[in-house]
């Protein structure tokens, strides 16, 4: 109904509504049951093909695409990785005379250099197949974001996040091309996220990479901009409330900890670089620590929240290396 326009709210109609226009777009375009469940989609998607929001809609799937299809590729080469030091061992193991004793271990020697060496190519050629690809989304992805001529602040912001996104993933998670356009990024991290739209959550995740000690007040901000809500008076957040995660960087299994006081309900995510949830996990905050399995993660930076009674929200940057 906001998505329509038939049901508007006071302040902020046109943000509100493109805000749902995008959100719903998604999930209609991520399951196609509800289309044939109400008529009402039906006539929103078609009315909404060939508009801002199915270009913007596009562009995030190129990118999309690339970060799944990247982690496939890095799980390939951890797993090539993993066999050659088994192969390494082995060869080091005979050599130095600890398996002495085997009448074909020339012969295994051989065998194993033979199978690290096509390891090794193989590693190789993931990673050529990996930039292409990468290069692929990205150059799709700033093409069709390209066509989008913006209706609103919202398409703007998203707009703008996806070409610094596509650059980005096009420079190979090239940090210093966010330092580049770090204002521009920030001034959209800053706005309040019910007038700016999901690109503002979007922005403050690349601002972590570089600087994930800065805190939005979305309560201050957002009343600013004439949006405001009713809070619980009891509630309190305090300045040097933070996350400390241990060890950071991490390959399989880190420990989230928080330092300060806090009771209820901690839901802890951690997140990748376009906002997107990858991982969820829940724990009493009065326990303070919590072990998190990120085995599964491909390597690169991430931003883990953690969301304290759905009011206070801490963020640290994690960095998987392996």
């Amino acid at each position: 109904m906001i998505a329509n326009g038939t049901l508007e709210s006071v302040d902020y109609a046109e943000e509100s509504k493109a805000i749902a226009e995008e959100y719903l777009f998604r999930q209609i375009m991520e399951d196609s049951t509800l289309i044939e469940a109400d008529s009402a989609y039906a006539a929103f998607m078609e009315e909404n093909m060939g508009e801002p929001v199915e270009y913007l809609y596009n562009a995030e799937e190129y990118m999309r695409a690339a970060y799944s299809y990247d982690t496939v590729y890095s799980n390939l080469i951890d797993s090539c990785k993993l066999q050659i030091k088994l192969f390494t061992d082995s060869i080091n193991m005979y050599s130095s005379g600890t398996g002495v004793g085997t009448t074909n271990s020339d012969s295994l020697k051989t065998t194993w250099f033979y199978k690290v060496n096509f390891l090794n190519q193989t590693i190789n050629n993931i990673n050529l197949i990996r930039e292409a690809m990468l290069a692929g989304n990205a150059a799709n992805a700033k093409l069709i974001n390209e066509i989008v001529v913006p209706d609103n602040l919202p398409q703007e912001n998203t707009k703008y996040m996806n070409s610094i996104e596509a650059n980005y993933l096009e420079r190979g998670n090239d940090i210093q091309y966010i330092a580049d356009n770090f204002s521009g990024i920030y001034s959209i991290a800053s706005q309040c996220p019910y007038s700016g739209g999901p690109a503002v959550e979007k922005a403050r995740s690349f601002i972590a990479l570089l600087n994930d000690t800065i805190a939005y007040n979305d309560d201050n901000i957002c009343l600013q901009s004439g949006i405001y809500r009713y809070a619980n008076d009891t509630v309190r957040t305090v300045e040097e409330n933070k996350i400390i995660i241990q060890p950071n960087p991490a390959s399989n299994e880190v420990s989230i900890i928080l330092k300060g006081e806090f009771e209820g309900l901690c839901n802890i995510q951690i997140k990748n670089a376009m906002g997107e949830e990858i991982l969820f996990s829940q724990m009493n905050c009065a326990e303070k620590q919590r072990m998190v399995d990120v085995s599964n993660l491909a390597q690169g930076v991430y931003i883990v929240k953690v969301n304290v009674n759905n009011i206070t929200f801490l963020n640290s940057k994690l960095v998987i290396v392996r």
